[in-house]
């Protein structure tokens, strides 16, 4: 896509976008979320936390939390289901190591040195079933773009980022094949950032993130890599909400029409393998 017909369409979304009420929204968030973390995360003092208050966090997270509307702000579509988000946030809160380190990653300021605290994460955290270091780096980009959504878009899987980057040919990404969790992260975070301010567009990451998604996804999305397939998105909210209320349910149709593809799929994103 030229570069022009980018910055039309963001002339066109951005006239219909309040960006000032959406920042204050997140600031809001950002605020509720820092308030968790030192409050209730940090403090030693907290023994246990409860569905209610941790819930009031998943809903800035995942759009999909359970009490979040249509019209509701939230990072993003993690597809994390909604008692694994427990899960994983009374781990951090057990374990001294992950709440610790995850703390000096988000006051970290420098990318080289986030990299690597982040590639510690996912090393400490490796063979845990939380969710918190899957491969797609969901959850951690989830995180990260609620405690600092002035700094990270909200494209929060590394697939997408890896289309976004490659669609619009952005510099300064990383080796989606080679590189660490942690570079691969922070790069492609700075990679879309840039691009876009290369385009003349300076607006907030997660101004940027919208723009992705709800204006120029059709293009990036059908210039994917090739051969890379991904979980019919509809398909997978549709389970993700039916196992929430019941415990199991039956795929059923016609051979060839993604039965199996789809439920292997949503099985490694519920155990934040993806």
């Amino acid at each position: 896509m030229k570069p022009e017909k980018i910055k039309n369409l963001f002339k066109e979304f951005i006239e219909a976008y309040d960006e000032n009420a959406k920042t204050n929204i997140w600031k809001e968030h950002s605020k509720a979320f820092w308030d968790f973390w030192n409050d209730r995360m940090l403090n030693d003092s907290v023994t246990e936390l409860s569905e209610k208050e941790m819930d009031q966090i998943i809903k800035i997270l995942d759009i999909h939390a359970r009490g979040n509307t249509k019209d509701s702000e939230a990072v993003a579509r993690t597809m994390i289901r909604q008692n694994l988000w427990h899960r994983m946030f009374k781990e951090i809160k057990d374990n001294n190591k992950l709440h610790d380190l995850l703390n000096k990653i988000f006051l970290e300021n420098e990318d080289n040195q986030r990299a690597i605290l982040i590639d510690e994460l996912y090393r400490i955290n490796e063979g845990k079933k939380n969710g918190l270091t899957g491969k797609g780096g969901i959850a951690i980009n989830a995180i990260l773009g609620a405690a600092h959504p002035t700094n990270y878009v909200h494209a929060v899987s590394l697939n997408h980022r890896e289309d976004i980057i490659q669609y619009f040919g952005f510099d300064g990404g990383p080796n989606f094949e080679t590189d660490t969790p942690g570079k691969t992260i922070v790069l492609s975070n700075r990679a879309i950032i840039n691009g876009f301010k290369g385009l003349g567009i300076n607006n907030a990451p997660r101004t940027v993130s919208v723009f992705l998604y709800e204006t120029l996804m059709e293009f990036w999305k059908r210039g994917k890599k090739k051969g890379r397939e991904e979980a019919d998105p509809n398909i997978t909210n549709n389970v993700l909400m039916l196992l929430d209320n019941k415990k199991q349910i039956i795929i059923y149709g016609p051979p060839g029409t993604g039965k199996t593809f789809n439920t292997k799929k949503i099985s490694l994103q519920i155990l934040g393998t993806l």
